[in-house]
């Protein structure tokens, strides 16, 4: 797989393919620390009344599940990331969300400020001896 780097940023040429990265730190157990990054490009598009009638109803959801993306979306192309934590080259702690942005400039600034964060919260926590 080839990968680009732009801005600092390791990103693959083709989509879906992760891309992994270390922290350079390492906790108790001795595994190694750092994160997950998948990329994808989607294309919102406004729902129909027809549409969302027709989607499947979800108790916990007061609307449809296509019809809440939508909603939080602004129709057109999106750039989305995915950002999990690795110990050990395996996935840990709780699932994160898809994030969207309208360009890949500001999925850039998100991933660059969203790993800045998580690199220090992990120095923070083994300097107190937590991991």
């Amino acid at each position: 797989m080839e990968y680009s780097v732009r801005n600092g940023l390791v990103k693959p040429k083709a989509l879906r393919v992760p891309v992994v990265l270390s922290f350079g730190l390492r906790d108790k157990k001795g595994r190694e620390i750092g994160a997950k990054l998948c990329f994808n490009e989607v294309e919102f598009r406004d729902i129909s009344a027809e549409e969302v009638a027709a989607l499947p109803k979800y108790p916990a959801y007061p609307l449809p599940v296509g019809q809440c993306l939508s909603e939080r979306q602004p129709a057109g192309h999106s750039f989305a990331v995915y950002i999990i934590a690795l110990r050990g080259g395996k996935e840990f702690g709780a699932l994160q969300p898809w994030n969207y942005f309208q360009s890949e400039a500001e999925r850039d600034v998100y991933i660059a400020k969203r790993l800045a964060a998580m690199k220090k919260r992990y120095e923070q926590q083994i300097a107190k001896g937590k991991v």
